[in-house]
Formats: structure tokens, C-alpha cells, sequence
């Protein structure tokens, strides 16, 4: 009786963790301190979980092993580094989870990037910019639904000086990301227009919002039959209604 309990508990815990939809990248390889992280052995030296979803390392800028960490930057130094992903790593990401703290300076950040192809550097979207907290924390970067209209292939992490980092955890759903176009069609019609977005619903009256890159809300209102014109800095914006999202590009 005992065994079938073990069998149907470990049953019911393997249903639970094949349906997360999440995967974890740790940094907590190496017991040394202060030895100099190169992006040849990056992987090698300081990633002790979730090798399978890099597939290569594209900078590694002032990186260093720490005590069950990795150090990114050097005393006032900025650090930073880049990593593309293999298929199994390639996602529509939720929300990504970063555990780090700061080295002893208030005011310090860090700064998550991201790509859509495999070229990272520093001039790539940003998904957003954090406070680094005094001890281990959790920093929750949130994804705007609607942000991604198709996989990220590739994170740069950066700091502002020395700070240290546990791990980043990706999260994700199956169904996240996806526009469902004839339906958001349906509801409204959001076209970049001159140096703003035009905006009219279509068939019926629509409550719309309107989201910068970062996620803060910039507008919202009610459409009817009438043509709404919203101007707007350059930039990328995503438009919400109903459930349904629409990514605008206004040049």
C-alpha cells in the first residue's frame, strides 16, 4: 500500500512538473573567487544548471566566479554578458526572474536585454532596468502581453558596478504571445499613422489601451465609430483591446 502511494504522489509531482512552464539558469558552479570568466569558458566555469538551453556566449565583459555566484563588474567597472539560446531555451517569455544583489553602492541597477534574433549588444530592446537590493532578491522583470510576436533567441545582462548573480528564470506559457489577428481585427483597427497610431473600432464600441515598450500605460479611451488619432513619440507600442493585443511600430 505504501509503494502505490509513493508511485501515484511521485505520479502526480512529475504531472506538475512537466506542466511548468518555466526553465532556470544557474550560476553557482564555481566555490572560487575572483577568477577572471572568459565568454570561451563561460559556460564551463561558472553555469551549473540549465547548460542545455545556451547556445553560445557572445560577450562576457568583467565576469568573475564568486562564492556560489557569478560577479559581474568590477568595483565601479560595469559588467555584462550576452547569451543566445538553443531551440528548448527559445520561448515567448511571461516574465523573467533574475536572483541578485549589489556589491556594497546604493543606486546600483541592472539591466535585461533581449533579441529576437541571435545579434545582441547594448543598443538592444530592453525588457527593463532594476534597483539591485543589498542582499539576494528576486527581481521580476514582467513582459506587456502582446510584447513578443515571436521567440526570443537571446538575453544581455548588465550592471552598473559589482553586482552578483544566482540565476535567471524564464518563464513562459504555451499559449502566450500569440495574436490572434482576425479576432483583434474584429475589435479594432490600429494602424501607425504620421507620427502616432490611428485608431477606430470596428463593428462595435471598443475599450482600448496603449502600452510603451516598458509596460507603463500611456493612454486609455473608448472608441466608437469615430476615427481616433493618438500622436505619440518614435518608438514601439502595443495596442489592447479585448483581450487582444497589436503590436504598432511609430516612426
Amino acid at each position: 500500500m505504501r509503494n502505490k502511494f509513493i508511485a501515484v504522489a511521485v505520479a502526480i509531482f512529475m504531472s506538475f512538473s512537466a506542466s511548468a512552464d518555466c526553465y532556470q539558469i544557474e550560476f553557482c558552479k564555481s566555490s572560487a573567487v575572483g577568477v577572471k570568466v572568459t565568454k570561451a569558458d563561460f559556460v564551463n566555469t561558472i553555469v551549473s544548471a540549465g547548460v542545455e538551453y545556451i547556445s553560445g556566449v557572445g560577450s562576457a565583459s568583467y565576469c568573475y566566479t564568486a562564492q556560489n555566484a557569478l560577479q559581474l563588474g568590477y568595483n565601479y567597472d560595469a559588467g555584462n554578458f550576452s547569451i543566445t539560446l538553443t531551440d528548448a531555451g527559445q520561448v515567448i517569455p511571461t516574465s523573467v526572474e533574475i536572483v541578485a544583489k549589489r556589491f556594497n553602492s546604493e543606486g546600483d541597477n541592472i539591466k535585461l536585454q533581449y533579441s529576437t534574433s541571435d545579434v545582441i549588444n547594448s543598443t538592444s530592446s530592453v525588457l527593463g532596468m532594476q534597483s539591485l537590493p543589498a542582499d539576494y532578491e528576486t527581481l521580476l522583470f514582467n513582459v506587456v502581453d502582446g510584447l513578443f510576436m515571436s521567440k526570443v533567441k537571446a538575453f544581455r545582462i548588465s550592471s552598473t558596478a559589482k553586482a552578483y548573480i544566482k540565476s535567471i528564470k524564464v518563464n513562459f506559457s504555451h499559449e502566450g504571445g500569440k495574436i490572434d489577428a482576425k479576432s483583434e481585427a474584429e475589435a479594432v483597427s490600429a494602424v501607425s499613422y504620421g507620427s502616432g497610431i490611428s485608431l477606430k473600432a470596428v463593428g462595435r464600441c471598443a475599450d482600448v489601451a496603449i502600452f510603451d515598450a516598458s509596460g507603463s500605460e500611456m493612454y486609455r479611451l473608448k472608441l466608437d465609430d469615430d476615427t481616433k488619432y493618438i500622436e505619440l513619440p518614435a518608438g514601439f507600442y502595443v495596442v489592447s483591446s479585448g483581450g487582444y493585443r497589436q503590436k504598432i511600430i511609430v516612426r
